[in-house]
Parts: structure tokens; sequence; C-alpha cells
């Protein structure tokens, strides 16, 4: 499952193995390592818009996973837009999302199945977010009814 969720090459709206809502493009912009990398991603919807993230992957245990992705600092951000030519336009100024992969075993230690768990947190002093927050709320629930039923393709 931690391969889907940071598929960045097979993620989109349309025309892509696994379907999101409204995003137009993803990419890793700086891989510092398989469990830490910078990602850029661009968003049509209420208003187009487009931002880096910060991704860490972090294996607590044998059987659970994080994955964590937020806003990176202003300073990071600066530099990911000159070394890309990318830019950060986006209606949050704080994006925080947390995907807890939990694999669990029967008593003989069989696999049974994985529980997931998905938070998302985001911070806007926005005008849009004023005007159109239950469209936008409608738009964020929907993208992630979508992430969990890309889990569920074989």
């Amino acid at each position: 499952m931690q391969t889907i969720i940071i598929d960045t090459k097979n993620t989109c709206a349309t025309d892509c193995r696994y379907k999101v809502p409204n995003v137009k493009e993803i990419k890793i912009v700086q891989k510092i390592s398989d469990t830490h990398f910078f990602t850029w991603m661009y968003i049509s919807s209420t208003k187009d818009s487009s931002n880096f993230l910060e991704v860490t992957i972090e294996k607590k245990s044998n059987t659970e996973t994080f994955i964590r992705s937020s806003t990176p600092s202003e300073e990071k951000i600066s530099e990911l837009e000159k070394k890309t030519g990318l830019s950060n336009n986006t209606i949050f100024y704080k994006i925080e999302s947390l995907w807890t992969l939990k694999e669990n075993f029967n008593a003989r230690g069989e696999f049974i199945n994985t529980t997931v768990t998905y938070e998302n947190n985001a911070a806007s002093s926005s005008a849009i977010i004023r005007i159109f927050g239950k469209r936008v709320k409608s738009e964020m629930e929907h993208t992630a009814d979508a992430l969990f039923e890309n889990l569920n393709l074989p």
C-alpha cells in the first residue's frame, strides 16, 4: 500500500492508474532518500494551484508505517522554486497529511490485513476559502475517498 500512496508517476485526475480528482500533475522534485523527498503538485480546482510538499516515510515497527507530507519551510520552498522553475501558488499556507499503515496478524503470525488511516489538515487565510469553503471541503473529501479507492485496485 505504501507503494500506491507514494506513486507520483501513476497518479493524476485522468488517464493514469491512480486517479485523484483535480490533480493535473505530481512529481518528485528532490529526492533525499527513498524515505525522504519533496514533491510538486499542480491542482486544477476551484482555483488552480500548485504546491511543494515534504514527504517522509517512517517505519515505527515491523508492522506500522507512517507516511507524512507537509508544507516545507519558506526557505525550502524558495530553494525548490529556484531549482525547478516551478511555483508554489497555493491557497493553503500549511498542509499536513498523515497516512498510518498497520499490518494485522492472527495468533499464528499469519498476515490478515492492513488497517489504513488518513488525516489531512490544511490552513488558509485566502478569501477563496471564505467564499467557497463548502466546495473546497467537499473537494478535499472527494479526494480522500479517491485515495482510498486507489488502495483497493488490483
